[in-house]
């Protein structure tokens, strides 16, 4: 294929993956981080605070709130108590869920800026699967990386996950490059690259022991290290002067890194202008007693003393280590707060095409395996996997599949080994191997397989899985949170009780939706709504469940964030736990007036009903969903969001109460400020 035919593929192939991420971000809500990274990156830019979503990566929420610059957005000003008192939730919220911003079209600039890196990635994929394997190797990586739907899934969202990869990636093959010829702009592409990757996520700091062991694999190898400098030409022979030369350069390149960072956080050690601390929590809390600190935390603690990188990094580093050992995490039908070793190898089993495990099978027929040149050439891939792997197989952190997304760029360079066939290029004698010709059938079929899968999800990339599960509609059962219920379906929610409100004007609907994505932007005329940063005013009362239509996000379905004494199966001592608090309540419920709802409430000090009702809401929550799990949903929005039909005795069983009557209604009147019907979505 001449040179300007390949060039008319790769543009193709790129405005089709980008038509396709596109697609999908116009008809989706923003997943549970997007608020967020939004947020922390307009208070970068127009505060210069650096304190908000500070655990997650400086640079990609720079880059994103970069086109939001020119917009008409409210920011509290600085004299605003929020500032002092209020978490990032607390101020993502003032910016986010504030009528008077363009929340849409905040949502949908951050968002186009993670497209834009995601065909940059691309690009990059190609060109290394070009040098290894050729032009068709190159067009074959860039094919899989256009179609995949773990790739789609977040080339679309304003979230960190995508440049932390594309950010390890280009680390890696910057630093094996300067391993094998110092030059003043390879030093310089490490430097700026190291300073991304650290920036980019917490996890980029697994970069530096890939690059440590890519310096010394370099050097167990006896071959001269050419040096190209401004009046400096030489070759590096003996071992010294090899290692000398590279630990030069790669100071050199850690003085770009450090400067880069710096430049980030304007060159500023405190979070905020002239103040230093303010983070919640505090520095003290996280490092707790000197006595007792890890060395990983002292460590930190010596870097903030001696102001060796700006100060909100260093915090969100130790935030990382505080909260990384226990998080909730659910995996075929089971909770945990430590997770589980097969979690990630699980994860790439389920989410994995198996188009995808075919041609990396098919691939190995064809790359040279035997080849010493072929294998050096590919070395520092091998290293991203392995260091990142032994990462993970031993991390807690089991909450995403997007946690190890950078695996499948390098399993795109594997597969794109079937691109050898293609160029006429003859492959080893094998004993049993196919010819060539049905080697090319084969992957050919594989290849548009491939891409059939990415068609079928569309548009909901994030709720891929494969077959091994039973497709999309079972993957509820094995994986859930940002693996694929990450809040990012309220637009079909919204869709979904539109029908059944114009079939059936007033029919009770109820909602438990996971995200951070401010409901009250739809149109949700809705009986009960749950949402997990539960919005309910201080001395609501909950409303009664009635029968009929329940849509529930799968990830609350599975009770995995309503309380860790809550977290797993029903068990006995929750079954008490809910028959005690149903056993308050009901008092409460049987109010008819004003008078007789105070009597109630007289019952206890007032303070205590707003954590009795809090409390009331997660076991009830969790014992519906108890109920729901061994029902099978009448319909599924985006596999996200499972949708029970309820009747009167349905729901008795479900909360093991009497069915209740049609006409039953909470009469509390709404001048106690407890009104027992939500108004809207609002209300939880």
């Amino acid at each position: 294929m001449s040179r300007r035919r390949e060039a008319l593929v790769v543009v193709l192939l790129l405005l089709v993956h980008a038509a396709l991420a596109i697609t999908s971000l116009s008809v989706k809500s923003a997943t549970f981080d997007e608020p967020a990274h939004i947020a922390g990156g307009l208070l970068f830019w127009e505060r210069g605070d650096f304190r908000q979503f500070a655990a997650s990566g400086m640079l990609p929420q720079r880059l994103m709130a970069m086109p939001l610059l020119g917009l008409d957005i409210a920011i509290p000003p600085a004299d605003d108590p929020a500032w002092e008192r209020g978490g990032l939730w607390t101020m993502t919220a003032r910016i986010t869920h504030n009528p008077d911003n363009p929340y849409d079209a905040m949502l949908i600039r951050a968002r186009l800026t993670t497209v834009l890196m995601s065909l940059c990635f691309a690009v990059g994929v190609f060109a290394l699967a070009r040098r290894l394997g050729g032009q068709s190797a190159g067009l074959v990586a860039l094919f899989l990386y256009a179609f995949s739907p773990t790739v789609l899934a977040h080339a679309r969202l304003a979230t960190s996950d995508l440049l932390a990869a594309g950010c390890l990636f280009l680390v890696v093959g910057a630093t094996w490059h300067l391993c094998h010829r110092i030059t003043l702009g390879r030093i310089a592409l490490v430097g700026v690259a190291i300073g991304a990757v650290l920036t980019a996520k917490m996890s980029g700091l697994l970069a530096l022991p890939m690059l440590a062991i890519l310096v010394g694999i370099r050097l167990l190898r006896a071959v001269d290290l050419p040096v190209a400098l401004p009046r400096i030409r030489r070759r590096l022979r003996g071992p010294a002067s090899r290692a000398l030369g590279l630990s030069l350069a790669f100071a050199a390149a850690g003085v770009i890194a450090w400067l880069a960072i710096y430049a980030l956080y304007d060159f500023r050690f405190s979070a905020r202008p002239g103040i230093s601390g303010g983070f919640a929590p505090t520095w003290d809390e996280m490092l707790g007693e000197p006595a007792e600190r890890p060395m990983t935390y002292q460590i930190v603690g010596m870097a903030r003393d001696a102001r060796l990188l700006p100060e909100a990094y260093l915090w969100g580093l130790l935030y990382t280590l505080d909260t990384a050992g226990t998080r909730n995490a659910f995996l075929d039908g089971k909770s945990s707060m430590t997770g589980w070793r097969s979690f990630f190898p699980k994860t790439v089993l389920y989410k994995t095409p198996l188009p995808l495990m075919g041609l990396v099978l098919l691939a190995l027929l064809a790359w040279p395996l035997g080849s010493n040149r072929w294998r050096w050439r590919v070395m520092p891939w091998v290293v991203l996997l392995g260091v990142y792997w032994s990462s993970v197989l031993l991390s807690q952190l089991n909450i995403g599949h997007r946690h190890i997304l950078v695996t499948y760029p390098v399993l795109f360079l594997i597969a794109a080994g079937i691109g050898r066939w293609f160029d006429g290029a003859k492959t080893p004698a094998r004993p049993g191997m196919p010819p060539t010709r049905t080697l090319k059938v084969a992957s050919i079929s594989l290849l548009a397989l491939f891409a059939s899968e990415s068609f079928r999800v569309a548009p909901h990339y994030l709720a891929y899985f494969n077959q091994l599960v039973g497709g999309p509609s079972h993957g509820w059962r094995h994986l859930v949170d940002s693996s694929l219920d990450w809040g990012q379906d309220v637009p079909a929610l919204e869709a979904h009780i539109a029908a059944v409100h114009e079939e059936r004007p007033g029919y009770p609907v109820h909602v438990a939706y996971f995200g951070t994505e401010p409901l009250h932007r739809y149109r949700l005329p809705v009986s009960w709504a749950y949402t997990f940063m539960r919005t309910r005013p201080p001395m609501q009362l909950p409303p009664r469940l009635r029968p009929g239509r329940y849509a529930v996000s799968v990830t609350l379905l599975q009770s995995l964030y309503l309380g860790q004494r809550l977290l797993g199966p029903w068990d006995d001592d929750d079954e008490a736990n809910y028959r005690q608090l149903r056993d308050v309540m009901e008092p409460v419920y049987r109010a008819t007036d004003t008078a007789t709802y105070r009597e109630a409430l007289a019952t206890r000090p007032i303070e205590q009903w707003e954590p009795i009702f809090a409390e009331w809401e997660r076991h009830r929550m969790a014992k519906l969903a108890h109920y729901l799990r061994r029902t099978e949903p009448i319909t599924q929005l985006g596999w996200s969001i499972n949708v029970y039909e309820l009747s009167s005795t349905e729901l008795a069983e479900a909360l093991g109460t009497s069915a209740p009557s049609d006409s039953d209604a909470d009469s509390v009147p709404s001048s106690t400020g407890a009104d027992g019907n939500a108004a809207g979505a609002g209300g939880s």
